[in-house]
């Protein structure tokens, strides 16, 4: 099934069904949405390359679940296009909220590309600095998946990369689904 999305949309609805405060969605909200959505398109086919058009673009809404140190679990959001003409991706990936309930300020850039074949792929990689509790969580990751479904209506990549708070750097594992 396929619905319209605006920007707020799926948030604002998660977040209004598990009952929390509208303007400041809980850890427990984003992932209720990330899992909805991701069991929705999860299971369709990559989209073949011939229903992707050579021009044009589609812009993409969702969801990015990450794992720091293999059991830190951070959920945001995120908003990417695609760029069919120059095969390109970019897009911005903000509003992370930690399993504790600690909000990240900041905001990782989303930048690839695409790579068609039978079907069409998508290589990613995120980037910036997420600052929470007066430390700043540097992030540089990347990773691969595809477009999803007949007419390309979802966005699905996962990827490995490190985060760092001035520490070490620590493993970051991610995993992201949007749809248009």
């Amino acid at each position: 099934m396929t619905r319209p999305i605006t920007s707020a949309a799926p948030l604002l609805a998660a977040a209004a069904l598990s009952g929390c405060n509208l303007f400041f969605p809980t850890e427990d909200a984003l992932e209720n949405a990330y899992y909805d959505l991701r069991n929705e398109h999860i299971g369709k086919a990559a989209t073949p390359e011939t229903s992707v058009p050579d021009a044009g673009s589609a812009v993409y809404e969702g969801y990015i679940e990450a794992e720091r140190n293999g059991s830190d679990y951070s959920y945001g959001t995120f908003t990417a296009e695609t760029f069919f003409a120059s095969d390109t991706v970019s897009g911005s990936a903000t509003g992370f909220v930690d399993e504790d309930g600690t909000d990240y300020s900041g905001t990782l850039a989303i930048g690839g590309s695409l790579s068609r074949g039978t079907t069409v792929g998508v290589n990613l990689t995120l980037t910036g600095d997420l600052a929470a509790g007066g430390d700043t969580h540097s992030v540089a990751a990347s990773g691969t998946g595809d477009l999803r479904g007949t007419n390309y209506e979802a966005l699905y990549a996962e990827g490995t990369g490190t985060i760092n708070d001035g520490t070490g750097p620590d493993p970051l594992r991610f995993w992201m689904i949007g749809e248009r």
